[in-house]
């Protein structure tokens, strides 16, 4: 381009911002989501129908779906407003408003001089005021509105949609063919049709109450067969993964229902806005029994409300799938089978039991029985990409005799509460931090002077710097490693930091609230370490402790501004047996795009040690990785592969304390699961266990036999993926302007 422009310029230019202009509303009784937007739903699914940005204006269906698969751009950037002022926030060149009533068109108008396309469910087409349906709006249609529209923009921005619409369009004409293929519309598919929708398929469907396993699968199958198909057929020299393979999604619910039942007795619910408490609790127990499609269940208002609010939900998922063409695998798993199972565990937890190790066995086997084959479809020797969207921990779902997240990489979106789940559904947005954003990094702290705590963490981050800076001690440093397990996999003896990044931590011991929120809003880092205590009791909402003040996190509501990482380094910032009103989710809900959070209550010496860890991979393993390999890294690959050298080094050093075999030998195997994982050979578990078997001279089914009795709960499972860390790409600057090049 003869105009130079910088990334965001292009990216703002080449996007299109769609604009859900609503009123502000009461919410659901169930997973509190807006009720005005459940009712207005259906706007969703038929932007969905729509280009995502203006090179999709153009591009073949065969061409727009390679695109959306390889993860290059960035998804649907779809939001809601709910006042004209908020249009001005929003420096995208190409905006559609979703509107209801004529007059906002003219306050619109009024504010905003950019062209507008303004599009509504309920009022007709007027071409003079650029306003159209969107039930009967194409995207043939929709190129002619936006070509008529380009007169209205500046020469500048005429000459590169010009370019952009050259670039789009290509000789190829073969496409795919339609499928004659009668599709089940029921809530297990809804978003997958959406999905297929989205992708330019054409294919006739059939609403049932019922459902069958083979109705289920088909739209799955189609999704993975279309996109198979184009991606052989289209090669090109793309040096990025996709952003996630498979979506996989529940029907878990509020876990007050199961938390806090003595809110749902009819003596509570009269001080509730319940206008019929018999219809409510009758819906409340078919939701719990997951017996809503039964022949018993008469529809009242309240299982009307609650099935509305779960397909809006799938139309919320559709805009993940969507934007990347990827299948929602839904699982008919709710909370009333996991229940006790997950309160057991936390209680263990918080009483560090022996007997946690049988209480996630428990968990496993439930897991086991509800998921059944469904997970044959992302089955790999590998690794797979998937999102979660759950308020059940499937990241512990066993996989291939692994947990779920050590198996693949893995981050999950809760469903409960809605402002949460929506914001981070409807986030597509990727974000491209150069390494050198991370050379300093926030710690913010807050102990008592007494706690003999206060600087377990500062003691093993000042270790990695003084090494970072300094070199090795042999004397010192080493045996303070060694003993604080900080080296267990790493071979000091031929670490090269010769291209290390030197970390510049920060840390800010803070007093009180006002000093917290200072040192928010003056932090420059990409990331925020938090290494304080946290809480959660049953019925009140996650806290962290401020010199031992307990302080909610949502006071710092509208005050501060967050980072895109955060790192969660205190108990119960995301428990598994507490309400959705958590510390995770609270930071998430600010503007954190992930947090690293505890589902369980975690130790001292343990959380220090993995924030070392995680110290050390940003400023010894990242720049290898980046500067020698030339590859850029998601965040949730960089964590999810700490998190899988963790759990075998964990397992190697407790058969180490039962068997008794010598120290070296640890280190021979920490080499061997090294060059296993980095990078993931195929089939790495089995070869990693086998050869963990045969050096230490125990059978395969020993070693199965003490993975099942004493190693099913380790440390590192404790440290959920919240939220959309595989938006976050961090590479030398040299490689994402390749990226964006490409």
């Amino acid at each position: 381009m003869e105009n130079k422009m910088t990334q965001d310029d292009s990216k703002n230019l080449a996007k299109i911002t769609y604009l859900i202009l609503i009123e502000r509303s009461d919410v659901s009784h169930f997973n509190k989501y807006e009720k005005f937007k459940i009712q207005q739903q259906n706007v969703i699914s038929n932007i969905l129908t729509l280009p995502k940005n203006v090179y999709e204006i153009y591009l073949t269906k065969e061409n727009m779906i390679y695109q959306r698969v390889q993860g290059l751009v960035d998804g649907y950037d779809i939001n809601y407003i709910y006042d004209v002022s908020e249009i001005e926030k929003y420096s995208t060149s190409t905006k559609c408003i979703v509107i209801s009533k004529l007059e906002d068109i003219e306050k619109i108008v009024e504010k905003i001089m950019t062209p507008i396309i303004f599009l509504s469910e309920n009022l007709n087409d007027d071409e003079s005021k650029n306003l159209y349906n969107l039930t009967s709006l194409s995207v043939n249609k929709f190129q002619n509105i936006f070509e008529r529209l380009l007169k209205y923009h500046d020469t500048k921005s005429q000459q590169e949609f010009s370019e952009i619409k050259e670039f789009s369009i290509t000789d190829n004409t073969n496409e795919y063919e339609d499928f004659d293929d009668i599709l089940t519309k029921h809530l297990y598919t809804s978003s997958n049709l959406l999905t297929l929708k989205s992708m330019r398929v054409n294919f006739s469907w059939e609403k049932e109450d019922d459902i069958t396993e083979e109705s289920i699968v088909q739209p799955i199958f189609l999704i993975k067969h279309i996109t198979k198909y184009i991606n052989n057929k289209i090669e090109k020299n793309i040096p990025i993964k996709p952003i996630y393979q498979y979506l996989l999604s529940d029907i878990s619910y509020n876990l007050d229902f199961s938390l806090i039942p003595k809110e749902y007795t009819k003596f509570s619910l009269k001080n509730k806005n319940i206008t019929n408490i018999d219809d409510f609790i009758k819906t409340y127990k078919l939701i719990k029994s997951n017996d809503l499609s039964s022949e018993r269940n008469i529809p009242n208002k309240y299982t009307v409300e609650y099935n509305n609010e779960r397909l809006y939900i799938e139309n919320l998922i559709a805009i993940q799938t969507s934007s990347f063409c990827i299948p929602n695998i839904k699982l008919s798993i709710h909370n009333n089978n996991y229940k006790a199972l997950l309160k057991e565990i936390g209680n263990y937890s918080r009483d560090n039991h022996r007997n946690i190790h049988k209480s996630f066995l428990k968990l496993e086997e439930q897991f086991i029985k509800d998921i059944k084959d469904w997970f044959l479809p992302i089955n790999n020797n590998y690794s797979v990409e998937l999102k979660l969207v759950s308020n059940l921990p499937l990241e512990w779902c066993p996989h291939d005799k692994l947990p779920l997240m050590i198996k693949n990489e893995v981050s999950r979106i809760p469903v409960s509460f809605g402002d949460v789940a929506e914001k981070l559904l409807m986030d597509t947005e990727q974000i491209y931090l150069p390494i050198k954003a991370f050379s300093k990094i926030l710690f913010i702290t807050s102990f008592e002077d007494n706690d003999n705590i206060k600087y377990h963490l500062k003691d093993g981050v000042n270790i990695i710097q003084k090494i970072n800076k300094n070199g090795f001690d042999k004397d010192e440093d080493l045996t303070f490693m060694k003993n604080n397990h900080m080296t267990k996999d790493i071979d000091l003896n031929t670490l090269n930091l010769d291209n290390h990044m030197e970390i510049q931590d920060i840390w800010e011991d803070i007093s009180n609230i006002d000093e917290l929120i200072n040192v928010l809003n003056k932090n420059t880092s990409p990331i925020i370490v938090f290494d304080l205590h946290g809480g959660h009791n049953e019925k009140e909402e996650g806290v962290i402790f401020i010199k031992g003040e307990a302080i909610a996190i949502s006071e710092l509501f509208g005050k501060v501004k967050i980072p895109p990482i955060v790192i969660l380094s205190a108990c119960d910032t995301n428990p598994l047996d507490r309400s959705h009103y958590n510390t995770a989710n609270a930071f998430l809900l600010m503007g954190a795009k992930t947090v690293l959070a505890s589902a369980v209550p975690i130790q001292s010496r343990e959380a220090s040690i993995f924030i070392s860890r995680l110290l050390m991979r940003i400023s010894i393993f990242l720049p290898i990785r980046l500067f020698n390999l030339k590859e850029n890294i998601r965040w949730s690959e960089l964590i999810t592969g700490m998190t899988r050298q963790m759990y075998y080094t964990e397992l190697i050093f407790k058969l180490q304390n039962k068997y008794g075999f010598r120290g070296e030998l640890s280190k021979e195997l920490i080499l061997f699961v090294n060059t296993h994982i980095n990078p993931l050979q195929s089939k790495f578990n089995e070869k990693i266990l086998n050869e963990i078997s045969i050096k230490i001279n125990i059978s395969n089914e020993d070693m199965e036999k003490f993975i099942t009795e004493e190693f099913k709960f380790p440390e590192c499972l404790k440290y959920i993926q919240m939220g959309n860390p595989e938006l976050i790409t961090i590479g030398t600057e040299e490689n994402i302007i390749e990226v964006f090049k490409n």
